[in-house]
């Protein structure tokens, strides 16, 4: 069996990579909750899901690169390069198809095999803005988006 670390690492760095969203569902709980650079809080699968979904249409060609990986046997720990260009309108704000890379760390805490909490961790969430020429909007736009 995989360690939380190794799921983790497959997840960011494989499959996110290609947008495969079929780890979704068998991964993450019924009532996880995930954590926005934001600070939005995003609870259960569903949501969560829908998130991903948008976000891979607003960054079709999202990336993540590893910097460096830590982690026990609950919680893994990725420091990475994220960058993508906004290809897809955010909720009510549209698209501007300016690129962006920002650093991130992301934290997730599994129980019992599953995901319960996503927390990324941004280093400068002004300059992520900046980058794509637009504020981010707050609150759950992912619901409404397409």
């Amino acid at each position: 069996m995989s360690t939380p670390l190794e799921r983790t690492h497959d997840i960011l760095l494989n499959r996110y990579n290609e947008h495969d969203l079929s780890w979704h569902d068998t991964y993450v709980a019924d009532d996880a909750v995930y954590v926005t650079p934001g600070g939005g809080v995003i609870r259960g699968r569903a949501q969560g899901r829908k998130l991903l979904e948008t976000l891979n249409t607003c960054f079709p060609d999202e990336r993540n690169e590893l910097i460096h990986e830590a982690g026990n046997d609950r919680t893994a720990f990725l420091s990475i390069w994220n960058s993508g260009t906004f290809l897809g309108d955010m909720g009510p704000v549209k698209a501007t198809g300016r690129s962006f890379r920002t650093r991130c760390v992301v934290e997730v805490t599994w129980q019992d095999d599953k995901i319960v909490e996503w927390v990324d961790h941004m280093d400068n969430f002004v300059w992520f803005e900046v980058q794509l020429g637009t504020k981010v909007p707050q609150g759950k736009w992912w619901e409404d988006a397409a």
